[in-house]
């Protein structure tokens, strides 16, 4: 049960969620976060062959969408690169919650899944409720700001696309 609780720190942790938080939520200390953190990152290193497999595809071995779309049926394809190493790959992705053939997951459901995960549980103290709060309150201004540039640049580019046009 520990390694489901690790990894779910693990994935609050990388969506976003504060230390302080996490600790507070899984009744552990922050620097046990940390150390969950710090030891999950050191498991999910590549083994080489698996790293010069992605780059020979042109795949960032940081970029999890694009490792979870390839498929390991063309991976077993490349040279040395076999079974062993695309075990690694796999455990590589779930450690993130992802496997082979997973479509990319777009940045709103991402913020969907951040929003469950710290709101989700029901807080048994003052303190942890307000903290949630907060951190949900700062998850969606990110969020709106996000749109609010997405925005901008879509209208500057159409703006430069007229001016070109006309």
């Amino acid at each position: 049960m520990k390694t489901e609780r690790n990894n779910e720190i693990l994935r609050r942790y990388d969506a976003g969620t504060k230390p302080t938080l996490l600790a507070s939520d899984y009744g552990i200390s922050v620097p046990r976060v940390y150390q969950i953190v710090t030891a999950a990152r050191k498991r999910s290193q590549l083994p080489v062959r698996a790293l010069n497999a992605l780059h020979r595809l042109d795949v960032d071995p940081t970029d999890i969408d694009a490792i979870a779309a390839l498929r390991p049926a063309d991976l077993r394809k490349l040279n040395n690169f076999g079974e062993g190493s695309l075990s690694a790959l796999r455990t590589y992705l779930r450690t993130y919650g992802r496997d082979f053939g997973d479509r990319p997951q777009p940045a709103a459901a991402r913020i969907y899944d951040v929003r469950v995960a710290t709101v989700g549980a029901k807080p048994t103290t003052p303190e942890q409720a307000r903290q949630r709060y907060e951190a949900a309150v700062a998850e969606r201004t990110r969020a709106e700001q996000a749109v609010r540039d997405a925005l901008a640049l879509w209208t500057r580019l159409e703006r430069a696309a007229d001016k070109q046009g006309a």
